[in-house]
């Protein structure tokens, strides 16, 4: 128990904490009185954030903003695969009146009631024996919290993401598409059950349902050198993450994602299937137009040996644009290095 000591003729109650009460893994400490004169509000909304930088570190790859990942991939009857994927996403509020945006148990975000104006982009790699970067997107992003519950139960707010000029490009393909998307997520908190999520919560789990469009326009393919004119797609989809902290010296502890995406096409687009060459023992890309469905699922297990340094295994199934090209039971590992923003909008409504 902390030491107490008062002084009447100043009116201060200082309280002196013992070492096993350091600070250092804590958001706060809330005082209670246990008196008559029992203070109307009693909160840890002044309390220091871990970190005031421009980018910390990220719980998991759903909420970074900067991620870069080297993995390699063995191979059955073919040379070893390596790759190296990577996106960023960055943000800054538009001028104007601002909001607070988290739990009274944390450190609130102040964020624009206007939203944020920044860029996306991504670079992914073939799968090849030589790395080398093979399909780039890149896109000015508007984002805005649409909904933030000040006490939510389980949904934790909705939120807009809006690529409104998209570039998608595939060098070994020739396919390049410009396409508008807005996607709008709704994250829910499944873990903690009955309180907001704060810096050292040890057990995390969010299922967030995704809905959104892709309008634009193919201006080459490997079938059509002039391209295939207009692209529209429906998607939905769905992300699922669970992160535990067991606040060991070198094991930062370890998260879980899931991304389920299904794009439905109205009008016929690439799609593309790889077959092995029997001559070469290279893949063949086999391109086709078709309105059939495409299904990708990805999941990652990162085990954290830093707050931003993590052993990756993943799993990838599905296809992905532009080509949309089959990528059937890939298993990888690698070093992943994944950072957000210290003011971004997912890390800001995933406290609630």
């Amino acid at each position: 128990m902390p030491d107490t000591s008062s002084n009447l003729s100043d009116g201060i109650v200082r309280i002196h904490l013992q070492p096993a009460l350091a600070l250092t893994d804590r958001d706060c400490i809330v005082v209670l009185f246990l008196g008559a004169n029992v203070p109307e509000k009693n909160s840890c909304e002044s309390s220091v954030p871990l970190s005031s930088g421009f980018l910390v570190s990220a719980s998991d790859k759903k909420v970074a903003d900067l991620y870069i990942n080297g993995s390699y991939s063995p191979a059955l009857n073919g040379p070893a695969q390596y790759s190296i994927d990577s996106f960023v996403t960055l943000a800054w509020d538009l001028p104007g009146e601002k909001k607070s945006v988290g739990p009274s148990t944390d450190k609130r975000t102040d964020v624009s009631v206007w939203g944020r104006l920044g860029f996306s982009g991504q670079v992914n790699t073939d799968k090849r024996k030589a790395v080398d970067p093979d399909s780039y997107s890149f896109s000015p992003l508007f984002q805005k919290i649409l909904l933030a519950p000040p006490q939510p139960r389980h949904l934790q707010g909705i939120l807009l993401n809006y690529s409104f000029a998209k570039v998608e490009f595939d060098r070994k393909a020739n396919d390049l598409n410009f396409v508008t998307a807005p996607t709008v997520e709704f994250p829910m908190r499944l873990l903690p059950f009955s309180r907001p999520i704060s810096r050292t919560t040890r057990h995390v789990a969010i299922l967030t349902p995704i809905l959104g469009v892709e309008l634009g326009n193919n201006f080459s393919n490997l079938l059509r050198s002039d391209g295939q004119g207009l692209l529209f797609r429906a998607l939905v989809g769905a992300d699922a993450t669970y992160n535990y902290k067991p606040k060991l010296l070198f094991f930062q502890g370890f998260s879980i994602t899931s991304s389920y995406r299904l794009r439905l096409p109205a009008v016929d687009e690439i799609f593309t299937t790889v077959s092995q060459s029997p001559k070469t023992n290279q893949a063949v890309d086999n391109p086709a137009l078709t309105t059939k469905p495409r299904h990708s699922v990805q999941s990652e297990l990162d085990l954290f040996l830093t707050k931003a340094f993590a052993l990756t295994i993943t799993h990838q199934y599905g296809d992905l644009p532009p080509v949309f090209r089959l990528v059937d039971q890939k298993v990888s590992i690698g070093l992943t290095f994944m950072l957000s923003q210290s003011d971004g909008v997912r890390g800001a409504i995933r406290k609630n």
